[in-house]
């Protein structure tokens, strides 16, 4: 009959309304209960990454991350606390250095008469076979030129921008030190045709340790204080010392004294 068919349309309609509706309970309930797990399961991440961005150069000591009951995240707390106990020994001797280097260079005498020109001619003529190895020509340009300092530390500034050069250049390549004197101060330059340096590192290569190409460093030997003592030598004569690009390739170091 016509009401029985009725009925059934409701009843069947009520049905489908009810399906419905339970299955967008359930869509809301899976999407609260996903949330409510990925905010637990990301909070530790969250947390960790915090802590990163607090790290200073100051406080690496204060900087450790406590362990985490996460098994990976736990695994990756301690290599990140023993990056920063590397990190602060590495910080400590880099300090220690430059107040031991600063206190030496101090009690050195600076009241000698250098004959530039003769030290120049010095240090090339000791880096000669050096640079016959490395298929490297020295090239000298400068006069007669004397200044004020401590001979053996001006002997030590050239011989290691010389000896720099030398290194990082490329096979074929040269090195020309040249030496001037503009009224009372000595200009001195050390020009390569190697790689050069980038430019957001070119301040960076006077740290102690510090190397721009760290696995041809290791190639080449040293331990990445030659720069450093160079510039301690330039400050204690009340010098300065920049970083350049040679426009035909490579690096020019000047010195002013």
């Amino acid at each position: 009959c016509a009401v029985c068919i009725n009925y059934r349309l409701n009843l069947f309609h009520q049905s489908i309304i009810v399906i419905l509706i339970i299955n967008s309970a359930e869509h809301r309930i899976t999407y609260n209960i996903t949330i409510f797990i990925s905010e637990r399961a990301l909070k530790p991440i969250g947390e960790f990454s915090d802590k990163i961005e607090e790290v200073q150069l100051q406080n690496l000591s204060d900087s450790q991350i406590e362990e985490n009951q996460v098994k990976e995240l736990n695994r990756l707390s301690v290599s990140y606390n023993k990056m920063l106990e590397r990190l602060s020994e590495a910080f400590k001797i880099q300090r220690q250095f430059t107040e031991n280097a600063a206190h030496e260079l101090q009690t050195v005498g600076r009241d000698e008469t250098i004959i530039v020109n003769a030290l120049i001619d010095e240090v090339l003529a000791d880096l000669e076979p050096l640079a016959q190895e490395k298929n490297i020509k020295l090239i000298g340009k400068y006069k007669n030129i004397t200044m004020i300092g401590s001979d053996i530390l001006i002997y030590r500034l050239v011989y290691n921008l010389v000896e720099n050069a030398i290194k990082y250049n490329h096979s074929g390549g040269q090195v020309t030190v040249t030496a001037d004197r503009k009224e009372k101060h000595v200009y001195l330059s050390v020009e390569d045709t190697g790689a050069g340096i980038p430019e957001e590192l070119k301040e960076r290569v006077f740290e102690p340790f510090f190397r721009v190409d760290k696995s041809r460093s290791r190639e080449l030997g040293g331990v990445g204080l030659g720069l450093a003592l160079v510039r301690e030598i330039v400050r204690v004569h009340d010098g300065s010392i920049t970083v350049k690009s040679n426009p035909s390739g490579g690096t020019i170091f000047e010195v002013v004294l």
